[in-house]
């Protein structure tokens, strides 16, 4: 998630753009959880990068990021 918002901060890409991209980037089993998820008009990008966080983020990756 990290490398895909630094390319569409330099592409200066808007919510909308990320959401229409965000696939390319996807691989393996991210790109499959991503073909069932609602992206489009019901979705936002802030509710995709939740869902998506929420799905593959570690639960232990903040504590162990600021260790």
């Amino acid at each position: 998630m990290a490398r895909f918002e630094e390319a569409a901060d330099f592409n200066k890409w808007k919510a909308t753009d990320k959401l229409k991209h965000v696939r390319v980037y996807l691989e393996e089993t991210a790109r499959q959880w991503s073909s069932c998820h609602p992206v489009g008009t019901s979705a936002t990008w802030e509710e995709f990068k939740v869902d998506f966080l929420e799905t593959f983020q570690h639960q232990h990756f903040k504590s162990r990021v600021s260790e």
